[in-house]
């Protein structure tokens, strides 16, 4: 993803790799990889998962599914 640096007559732009951290959920992944970020941090939702090994299923096939 690009961000803008400095004012109006300054400007420039750099590139920078973006993820998504922090109480992310599996509703929120669709919405989140439409954004272009480079990838998203999902440890949290597997760890509090009832089924760690189905909710990671699940998650791989969102997130393939919303590329």
């Amino acid at each position: 993803n690009s961000f803008p640096i400095g004012g109006f007559q300054h400007f420039r732009v750099i590139s920078l790799p973006v993820y998504a951290i922090g109480g992310i959920e599996i509703e929120d992944i669709p919405a989140l990889m439409k954004t272009g970020i480079t990838g998203i941090a999902i440890s949290g939702t597997i760890i509090r998962a009832k089924d760690p090994v189905q909710e990671t299923r699940n998650l791989i096939e969102t997130i393939l599914s919303s590329l």
